[in-house]
């Protein structure tokens, strides 16, 4: 939307369908479900700002089943050049033609199905805008010169109160989080920090990183 302060947001959404012919369905994890489901995954970048949101683009992710089956994609209108891509090769696709068309962003994030492939979080620390990604406790990340998981780093935090942070509305009010920084090793670029932030929600006091 133009607004200088505004972020690219990636997510992807599922769609549970049950017609075998449907273009890129197939029995995989469904995050609208939370289950195993026939249906279609499409990852999608948007624009975030305090003015709205908005969906710049999309892509469908058309798993390897069918691309290895020529004739079944040109039944379903499928281009012969499609070749297999993770979501996060195709996540990195949509943010290289964002960026590359003009649109203003100030930030980036991401949930932890991006947050956890290396390659991908090695491309966009290369490149601005500053992005954060979520990643869970089982992730590794270095620091005092030695890669560590990431619960074994929050064990060992102190529990001192954070900065108190608003994670949105829910269903009984106001959600609060206490978030923390945490330095971690020297990032590609010089001029640029890498940080990890710690949030650790009120109502279930377990350390989430992000």
């Amino acid at each position: 939307m133009g607004d200088p302060h505004g972020g690219l947001v990636l997510d992807e959404t599922g769609i549970v369908t049950k017609r075998r012919h449907s273009a890129g369905g197939a029995r995989q994890y469904t995050g609208t479900v939370g289950t195993v489901e026939n249906g279609h995954i499409g990852v999608c970048w948007g624009d975030a700002s305090p003015r709205g949101q908005l969906l710049l683009a999309r892509e469908l992710y058309v798993p390897a089943a069918w691309t290895q089956d020529r004739e079944r994609c040109r039944q379903a209108g499928i281009p012969a050049d499609r070749g297999v891509a993770t979501t996060p090769q195709r996540a990195r696709q949509l943010r290289a033609r964002a960026l590359g068309s003009g649109v203003p962003a100030h930030w980036g994030t991401g949930d932890g199905v991006y947050g956890h492939d290396r390659r991908l979080r090695r491309w966009l620390e290369a490149r601005p805008p500053a992005d954060g990604l979520a990643v869970s406790g089982t992730a590794y990340g270095w620091g005092s010169g030695q890669p560590r998981q990431v619960n074994t780093r929050l064990a060992a935090l102190p529990r001192a109160r954070g900065t108190r942070l608003r994670a949105g509305e829910g269903a009984q009010g106001p959600r609060w989080d206490d978030g923390r920084w945490r330095p971690l090793a020297a990032p590609l670029e010089p001029s640029w920090c890498r940080w990890r932030l710690v949030r650790r929600r009120l109502s279930a006091p377990a350390a989430v990183p992000a």
